[in-house]
C-alpha cells in the first residue's frame, strides 16, 4: 500500500524535496551513489552533491534532497548528507528468483536491499565495461552486473547450466499502469555485488546439457545416415562389380571360342590326317603331320599365354605401352623376323586394361597376316598423336576382298572392332586381293 501511495507521491510535475534519517546498507567504491534504509524500513537510492560525504555501510546519516518528477524509483538526488552515528544494518534476505518475483512490491519489498540469491545460469553476455550473468528461466530471470570487462578472464566453470550465488543490492524499476499514477509491476530485476568475491561459482555445469545431448543425437543421425549410405553405395558397388564380371566373363568365353576355336580345329584336323597317314601305313607323311600338328599346338598355346596374360591386372611385364608389345612379340618365336615396331610422337600413358585390349587387337591382326595371308613382313605402327592413339598393322600378304562380304563371317576381325569399340574408338579394315591387308585402330586418349 505505501508503494501505491508513495507513486502517487512522485508522479507530479515537478521535482519534491525530502528529509529523512536512516542508516547506509550498502556502498559501492566505484558508484556515484549509495542505498540507505529509512527508519519506516523502505529503502532509497542516493546520489550527494559535488561534495559527497564519506559514508560507509552502517553510518546513520540524515539526507536532504529531492525525488526527481516523472519517476516511480525511490531516488534522491542532489542531497546534502550529515553523518549522526551509527545503525543497525538489516541481515541480508536469502532468496531465490522465483522469490525475487513472487515479492515485489509486497509487503517484503526488497529494492534496495541486500540479497543473497542462488540459482542456475541461463546466459552469461560480456559487455565492454561489465559482465552481464542471468540467473533463473528465460522469461523469469535476475541480471547480475559483474565488474568484470570483456577482456577479463571469468571465474572458472561460470558458464550455461552452472549453480552460483551471488550477495549484492537489489534493484528493479517500476513499471507505471496504463491509467493513473499506480505502480503495476515490475521489471529489469537485477543484482549489483559490492565485490568480485561476492559471485561464487557453487557447482559447475553437468557434463550432458540439452544442447550436448542435441548434439550427439545430431552426430548419431549423422553417423546412421553416412552408415546406410555407406551400404547402400556398398551394395551398388558389389553390382556393379558383378555385372562387370558377368559381362567379363561373357567376352572371355567370346575370345576363346573365337579366336582359338579355329586353332584348335586346325590342329584338330591335322591330328586326322596323321591317323588316316598312319592307317595306310604312309610313316613319312604322318610324321609330316604330326611336326605341323606339333608347331600349331606351340602357336595356339603361345597365342593363348599371351591373350590371357593381357587381360591380367597383375600380369607381369612393362606398363608402357609399346614396351608391352616388344615383350608379347618377344613370347612368339613365329614372329620373329617378320614383325617390326615403329613408333611416333610421345608416348602417353595408357590404362592397364586398354593396354590388353589393344594387345589383343595386334595379336589378331598379326596372326591373321602370319595364318592366313602368308605375309612375310608385318609393320606394326603406335603412332600419339594430339588426342588420338593410331595403332596401325600392314602386312604383305595375300589380302582378301572386302567387297564380297565386309567382315562378315571374319571372327577374328569381328573381334578387333569390338575391343576398339569397347575403348571408345573406331576400327577399319583395308585390303585388296594380293597386296595385303591394313587394320587401323583410332583410340581417343
Amino acid at each position: 500500500m505505501f508503494a501505491i501511495l508513495f507513486a502517487a507521491l512522485l508522479f507530479t510535475t515537478a521535482d519534491n524535496p525530502l528529509e529523512l534519517d536512516g542508516v547506509v546498507t550498502f556502498r559501492r567504491g566505484f558508484d556515484p551513489y549509495y542505498f540507505v534504509i529509512d527508519d519506516k524500513g523502505y529503502a532509497w537510492r542516493v546520489a550527494e552533491t559535488n561534495r559527497p560525504v564519506s559514508v560507509h555501510a552502517g553510518d546513520r546519516i540524515h539526507i536532504s534532497g529531492i525525488v526527481p518528477k516523472n519517476t516511480a524509483q525511490r531516488r534522491i538526488e542532489k542531497a546534502a548528507v550529515r553523518k549522526t552515528g551509527l545503525g543497525r544494518v538489516p541481515s541480508i534476505r536469502n532468496l531465490n528468483v522465483d522469490d525475487m518475483y513472487a515479492t515485489a512490491l509486497g509487503p517484503e519489498d526488497w529494492y534496495g536491499a541486500v540479497l543473497a540469491v542462488a540459482g542456475e545460469v541461463s546466459d552469461v553476455n560480456r559487455r565492454e565495461s561489465y559482465t552481464q550473468v542471468l540467473i533463473g528461466k528465460k522469461h523469469r530471470n535476475v541480471q547480475v552486473a559483474l565488474p568484470i570487462e570483456w577482456n577479463k578472464p571469468l571465474p572458472e566453470g561460470l558458464r550455461r547450466g552452472a549453480i552460483v550465488r551471488v550477495q549484492g543490492v537489489g534493484v528493479y524499476t517500476p513499471v507505471r499502469a496504463e491509467k493513473g499514477n499506480e505502480v503495476a509491476g515490475v521489471e529489469n530485476f537485477c543484482i549489483l555485488p559490492a565485490r568480485f568475491e561476492d559471485f561464487q561459482v557453487i557447482s559447475l555445469p553437468p557434463f550432458w546439457t540439452p544442447f550436448k545431448v542435441l548434439g550427439l543425437c545430431g552426430a548419431f543421425f549423422l553417423a546412421l545416415l553416412a552408415a546406410v549410405g555407406w551400404q547402400l553405395r556398398k551394395r551398388r558397388i558389389e553390382r556393379a562389380m558383378a555385372d562387370a564380371t558377368r559381362r567379363e566373363r561373357l567376352r572371355l568365353t567370346g575370345e576363346l571360342h573365337d579366336n582359338f576355336q579355329q586353332l584348335l580345329a586346325g590342329c584338330m584336323f591335322l591330328l586326322g590326317a596323321a591317323q588316316g597317314k598312319v592307317e595306310k601305313g604312309d610313316t613319312e607323311a604322318a610324321k609330316g603331320q604330326l611336326a605341323r600338328l606339333r608347331a600349331s599346338l606351340n602357336h595356339t598355346q603361345a597365342e593363348l599365354r599371351a591373350a590371357l596374360w593381357g587381360l591380367t591386372e597383375e600380369a607381369e611385364g612393362p606398363t608402357a605401352l609399346t614396351e608391352l608389345f616388344k615383350y608379347a612379340a618377344g613370347r612368339m618365336p613365329q614372329w620373329e623376323g617378320k614383325v617390326r615396331f615403329t613408333v611416333r610422337g610421345r608416348e602417353r600413358s595408357v590404362a592397364r586394361a586398354a593396354s590388353g585390349a589393344l594387345l589383343l587387337i595386334l595379336l589378331e591382326a598379326v596372326g591373321n597376316a602370319l595364318r592366313h595371308g602368308g605375309a612375310t613382313q608385318v609393320d606394326v605402327v603406335v603412332d600419339f598423336a594430339d588426342e588420338l592413339l593410331i595403332f596401325g598393322v600392314s602386312d604383305n600378304g595375300c589380302g582378301f576382298d572386302l567387297e564380297a562380304g565386309g567382315l562378315a563371317g571374319h571372327l577374328g576381325l569381328e573381334n578387333m572392332r569390338k575391343h576398339a569399340e569397347g575403348l571408345g574408338g573406331t576400327l577399319t579394315v583395308a585390303s585388296v586381293p594380293g597386296e595385303g591387308t591394313t587394320v587401323t585402330a583410332r583410340i581417343p586418349l
